[in-house]
């Protein structure tokens, strides 16, 4: 948690200080799947047999403070692995967070000493955060070919037991 005091001036010209007290979100770890081939753009993975999917790394995403600074700072880990550095995250059209992950340049040499990693993803996180939905084009196994593999995740946190949302549905049972 980091607290203090913010200030500054208005336009009017008139100062202002104001009590801040900030905290960052605790990731939250998904439990997720992969499907076992690609599909096309526009695939609903909700169409797609049981058998169709099989287990995927587990990821987390959140924040944590620096120890250093006092700053929340990402925190993204895809099997164990910190990712952080090559993923962006930004909000669609509906204010949904998504998340891309690109390895770029840097794919040849982390996919020598970590073959199961996903190479370019794109996910789409629900409003609640409790589940994600998207697409990996890119795998270090398999880094060519058309469409991607769908890939899905169900938040395993205790935080979200019980919360329900506006529509009444339980995130997290």
């Amino acid at each position: 948690m980091c607290h203090g005091h913010l200030s500054g001036r208005l336009d009017d010209g008139a100062g202002f200080t104001r009590p801040v007290f900030a905290s960052a979100v605790p990731p939250t770890s998904y439990a997720t799947e992969i499907s076992r081939r690609r599909y096309p753009a526009g695939t609903d993975p909700a169409s797609l047999p049981r058998d169709a999917w099989s287990s995927a790394p587990a990821f987390r995403l959140g924040y944590q403070l620096d120890p250093q600074t006092g700053f929340p700072v990402t925190v993204v880990d895809l099997d164990g692995q910190s990712v952080s550095s090559f993923v962006a995250l930004d909000v669609d059209d509906k204010d949904l967070l998504v998340l891309t992950l690109n390895l770029g340049a840097a794919t040849s040499v982390i996919c020598t000493s970590w073959p199961a990693l996903y190479a370019s993803l794109r996910i789409t996180f629900s409003a609640f955060g409790d589940s994600f939905t998207g697409g990996v084009s890119s795998t270090c196994a398999s880094r060519e070919g058309t469409g991607s593999f769908l890939w899905r995740g169900e938040a395993a946190s205790e935080r979200l037991v019980g919360l329900t949302g506006p529509d009444g549905r339980v995130v997290g049972t």
